[in-house]
């Protein structure tokens, strides 16, 4: 994800580090996201009241704990990777509410329930 690589450029001030963390942080991230998504599909989850709060409180956790894990398992300094983690944690939240926004907003995959379908 480009957000990752340029603030990973911006705090090391490193192409190469940048080119290391950048693919290596979307993978990962792509995968548990999936992981994420399915687990908030469940219909005790869709029941929650503030579930998109909890859901962008609970991918954010996930998400700079595993940047935090990545920057570490590639620059071997853990000041850079606390440095970079919570980078991730501002620039990133806001993106996603807005995104979660969004898609609550789009009937894209649900089923009407039958008080509204008659």
């Amino acid at each position: 994800e480009p957000y990752s690589f340029l603030l990973t450029y911006i705090i090391s001030g490193e192409l190469t580090t940048a080119f290391k963390i950048g693919p290596a942080d979307f993978v990962f991230k792509l995968l548990v996201f999936y992981l994420h998504e399915r687990i908030w599909l469940l219909n005790l989850a869709q029941q929650l009241p503030r579930k998109r709060v909890l859901k962008t409180v609970s991918w954010k956790i996930v998400a700079v704990s595993m940047t935090i894990i990545i920057t570490y398992g590639v620059t071997k300094e853990l000041s850079f990777a606390f440095k970079l983690g919570p980078a991730d944690f501002v620039a990133k939240l806001a993106l996603y509410h807005s995104h979660e926004y969004l898609w609550d907003h789009i009937p894209y995959g649900r089923e009407e329930s039958k008080e509204k379908a008659n």
